[in-house]
């Protein structure tokens, strides 16, 4: 999990995050498999080209599969970040605010979910999933990068003024002023850690 951040104003930190993928492929419990013809052909031309030689999404938006997230934080006299606001893409690559309840569990920790084979990150329910045994995968300490310059550009990401993918993680600047990242607010981003739900 890669991430960004933007200071606003002496008490608000925004974090990006993209998300990655190996592959974005149709099958799972959805209606696509269970009608199995539109699977087939999602897979045979958009995700691998008959099945073996990279598909139409890899020409199209570059490797893997990255979605994105945005994270609002108030920071804490005691330099903690408390996730405040939480906004990724929905199945329909539609921007979606998640209710905080859903979205920040009893730990204070951001828990997204994906509901579908695309990997969106916009799902509802998030926290209750989790209560209920949803798979999970938690990214904390290293498990967290900043992005470089180079990763957006082979992953064919774009950047703040161009996104291409995982377009929430790169709105942040849109609320923020013109500034570096702190290392202190990228090491404090790292400690907050983050969940996928899928």
């Amino acid at each position: 999990m890669l991430f960004h951040t933007k200071r606003v104003g002496p008490d608000r930190v925004v974090a990006g995050y993209f998300a990655y993928w190996s592959t974005e492929r149709p099958w799972g419990k959805n209606a696509l498999t269970r009608q199995l013809l539109p699977a087939l052909a999602i897979d045979a031309v958009y995700s691998h080209l008959f099945f073996v030689l990279p598909g139409l999404k890899t020409m199209l938006y570059g490797p893997g599969d990255v979605e994105g997230l945005r994270v609002t934080y108030a920071v804490g006299d005691d330099h903690q970040l408390v996730p405040i606001s939480v906004f990724a893409d929905d199945g329909d690559h539609r921007e979606v605010q998640l209710d905080i309840r859903d979205a920040v569990d009893e730990f204070g920790r951001v828990v997204v979910l994906t509901n579908v084979w695309s990997h969106q990150l916009g799902a509802r329910g998030a926290v209750p999933a989790v209560r209920a045994g949803a798979s999970e995968h938690c990214f904390t300490g290293n498990a967290l990068q900043p992005i470089t310059a180079e990763t957006a550009l082979a992953f064919r990401l774009g950047d703040v003024q161009a996104p291409l993918r995982a377009r929430p993680a790169w709105r942040l600047v849109e609320q923020a002023e013109s500034a570096e990242p702190h290392s202190t607010t990228q090491q404090a981003t790292r400690r907050q850690g983050s969940r996928l739900q899928q």
